[in-house]
């Protein structure tokens, strides 16, 4: 609901992707998508949260191709301001 409510975005009640056609919206990352399996909010690290050497990044987030990863958002992000 949160993020419905910031986007304006509704794909569903229990949708954890809603990322439009050209790669903008939001995107909840699963507990199972993780290294931890805890998808909270620094999900990006590895060895438990946001508490955790900064360093340790999770080693799907920083070398997946999911729509979540790093990857993928660097590369929305050159194309978005390429534009």
């Amino acid at each position: 609901t949160e993020v419905q409510n910031v986007t304006g975005l509704n794909c569903g009640a229990n949708a954890f992707n809603c990322l439009q056609g050209n790669g903008s919206g939001w995107y909840i990352v699963q507990n199972n998508q993780v290294q931890d399996g805890t998808a909270d909010h620094c999900y990006m690290r590895a060895n438990g949260g946001c508490f955790s050497n900064a360093n340790a990044l999770d080693s799907g987030w920083q070398n997946g191709g999911d729509v979540w990863e790093l990857n993928a958002n660097l590369d929305w992000l050159t194309t978005f301001t390429a534009h």
